[in-house]
């Protein structure tokens, strides 16, 4: 008997809203993401990463959902994968000290998280991607959500 999915969720906000934007020309959808998730176990905790403060709309459908908005505010010379690396230290410390949590969603347009899923494999733990089909192409067994339900 497979073990009920425990589930947390990590977005890097900024990069899948630009993702969704570029390849499907609509907004990103956290409620069409989190239902899918759902499919798969109980979501935990929901984490999103982002410069909050150039997002407006977006909050609002976040906080509907319970997700905490973790800002990340660039430094002058620009520091890119911020957001990455701070997502990737939560993700890393959650799975060393909330034993319940066995499985990690990671919500992303881009491949800055190979090191992450791998090393939560590492640890045992089932890793979910969400993001665009070649992202699902080298990290799933199985599709989390193609990007027709994306919005």
């Amino acid at each position: 008997m497979e073990q009920k999915l425990k589930i947390a969720v990590f977005v890097d906000f900024d990069n899948i809203e630009i993702g969704v934007k570029s390849t499907l020309q609509r907004e990103f959808d956290v409620a069409a993401v989190l239902d899918a998730l759902k499919e798969r176990g109980e979501i935990v905790t929901t984490f999103a990463y982002a410069n909050w403060g150039r997002q407006g709309s977006a909050t609002h459908a976040l906080s509907e959902h319970a997700v905490q908005m973790v800002q990340r505010d660039p430094s002058p010379r620009g520091d890119k994968n911020g957001a990455d690396i701070n997502l990737a230290l939560d993700a890393l410390e959650i799975a060393f000290t909330h034993d319940h949590i066995n499985a990690f969603a990671i919500v992303s347009g881009d491949s800055d998280f190979i090191a992450l899923v791998n090393k939560l494999k590492q640890y045992d733990k089932r890793v979910l991607v969400v993001g665009g089909a070649h992202l699902q192409a080298r990290f799933c067994r199985r599709t989390v959500m193609s990007s027709s339900r994306t919005n």
